[in-house]
């Protein structure tokens, strides 16, 4: 995606297309498991989802999306297993997805584990059943473990899923609680509102008149739609096992999260969502099934149709909240750019190896006054594989670093400072990035520190006071920002190390 830094609306359609090709595919998948107009309801929510909007707009987060087109067509070839006379090809197929969507996002895997139970929700023989579910588990089984046994033998041990970054199971219960916790927050609850809110109040505004009249044009058709769409006579009953369908759904949205309680990772974020909301879809699908069971046909039709019209008018509004979180995007997009800018003013010249450290960017994630909804938008320079990425492309080299003070001072354990200058640990580095500092001494002259004020603006720093607990502070000088005659005026930057 670096081709695209200066026209970001290429990477934006990439990622925007991966993901309305899933809810397409999800819209077809719900189809063939009876779902009529509820496939369609489904898959526009999933396709307005405003919790959704990284997998929308992250070139980074394109994988998320096309994992998950992996995940759908292993249920549809899991779901067809009892029946195929090619059940050889079948489960090679299911086998060769499955090692692709590990590739690309080991969440989708996860989810995939619940695949067995859908050769159970068929109407075929109870030999036919177990046999099919036997085999897809060792068709999703045996390339997921191989992967496994991929990276711990090829990768370091804080690569995500390595020895150490692993949660002990004495801390899962204690760890699964939080992180349901979050996903709720992130879907129902503060964050999923605040940023639903945010967006909405963002978007009104860019829409324009044009923009308005498509917004209810959307409206209406939706409308005419669902009325249409609903089925005025009893339908003959395709769908399978009920019971099993929304055992399937409810263990594809848990085990979707399991990956962030076995695995220390930070506080679950919008995206981590995306995937495991399908198998929530599907078990509203099928309590909608059941509970129209129990009414009159008319009644059914009547209610199912209104409550399909709510939802139409919520996706109207979700997509209106999706362009207020795309403008504040590409708002955050352009502060970034404009203060490497300035950092390029500041450092015109660095030379190869230098490491850019960010000794304090302020918290200017968005600008909107919106204070929940601004966090969501962080900044560049927090993120050491972002900061690098950004600098290399303001420089247009690819032999300098970046890195987040915080990177040092939670990496300490890993690091040693001494005269000569930083010794980096394998912990220090970005562990997803081209840009990632390999272990070695960084002198001190390679060091180009420098603060972001609140107003964009760029100071240098010429001295770091390194404070270890319960230690005198160690004021290191740095060679590459003294001998240049700065404005503004350099200044000392003390970094608590833990």
């Amino acid at each position: 995606m670096s081709l695209t830094w200066d026209a970001p609306w290429i990477a934006n359609l990439l990622t925007a297309l991966s993901h309305g090709v899933l809810a397409l595919a999800v819209w077809r998948w719900f189809r063939t498991l009876g779902f009529s107009l509820g496939a369609g309801v489904a898959a526009m929510v999933l396709l307005t989802l405003p919790m959704a909007y990284d997998v929308m707009h992250w070139p980074t987060a394109m994988p998320t999306a096309l994992a998950g087109l992996c995940a759908v067509a292993v249920a549809r070839l899991s779901m067809s297993a009892p029946t195929t006379e090619r059940k050889i090809a079948n489960a090679l197929g299911v086998a060769l997805l499955t090692f692709v969507a590990c590739c690309l996002n080991e969440q989708a895997v996860a989810c995939m584990g619940a695949v067995a139970l859908l050769p159970l929700a068929t109407t075929q023989a109870l030999r036919r059943r177990l046999a099919a579910a036997a085999t897809t588990v060792l068709a999703v089984g045996l390339p997921s473990l191989g992967y496994i046994l991929l990276v711990r033998l090829t990768a370091p041990s804080t690569h995500r899923g390595g020895t150490s970054t692993l949660v002990s199971p004495a801390r899962w219960l204690e760890r699964g609680g939080r992180v349901f916790e979050q996903s709720w927050s992130q879907l129902l609850g503060p964050y999923g509102r605040d940023l639903t809110l945010g967006g909405l109040e963002v978007g009104l505004p860019s829409l324009g008149i044009v923009g308005v009249v498509l917004l209810v044009v959307a409206v209406a058709a939706g409308f005419v739609w669902v009325w249409r769409s609903a089925p005025r006579v009893p339908t003959e009953d395709r769908s399978p096992a009920l019971l099993w369908l929304a055992v399937f759904g409810l263990a594809w949205f848990v085990l979707g999260l399991v990956p962030f309680v076995v695995v220390q990772t930070g506080p679950i974020e919008a995206r981590h969502v995306y995937l495991p909301i399908v198998g929530l879809l599907l078990v509203a699908l099928v309590v909608c099934r059941v509970t129209g069971r129990t009414l009159p046909v008319r009644l059914t039709r009547t209610i199912g149709a209104m409550a399909a019209s709510v939802v139409v008018l919520w996706s109207c509004v979700a997509a209106v909240s999706l362009v207020g979180i795309q403008t504040t995007l590409r708002d955050r997009y352009q502060m970034d750019m404009a203060e490497a800018k300035a950092i390029a003013a500041l450092y015109p010249d660095p030379a190869p190896g230098s490491v850019f450290v960010i000794a304090r960017a302020a918290w200017r994630e968005a600008d909107t006054g919106r204070s929940h909804y601004d966090m969501r938008f962080w900044s560049a320079w927090q993120m050491d594989h972002m900061a690098t990425a950004v600098l290399r492309h303001e420089f247009g080299h690819d032999d300098i670093y970046a890195k987040h003070r915080f990177s040092i001072a939670l990496g300490a354990p890993a690091s040693e400072f001494s005269a000569k200058g930083w010794t980096v640990g394998l912990s220090d580095g970005p562990a997803w990035d081209g840009g990632r500092l390999p272990p070695g001494l960084i002198e001190w002259d390679r060091l180009l520190v420098l603060r972001i004020e609140d107003d964009g603006s760029v100071v240098p720093i010429d001295r770091l006071a390194l404070i270890r607990q319960e230690q005198p502070a160690e004021v290191v000088p740095l060679p590459a920002v003294q001998v240049r005659n700065l404005e503004p005026p350099p200044k000392r930057f003390d970094v608590r190390l833990r």
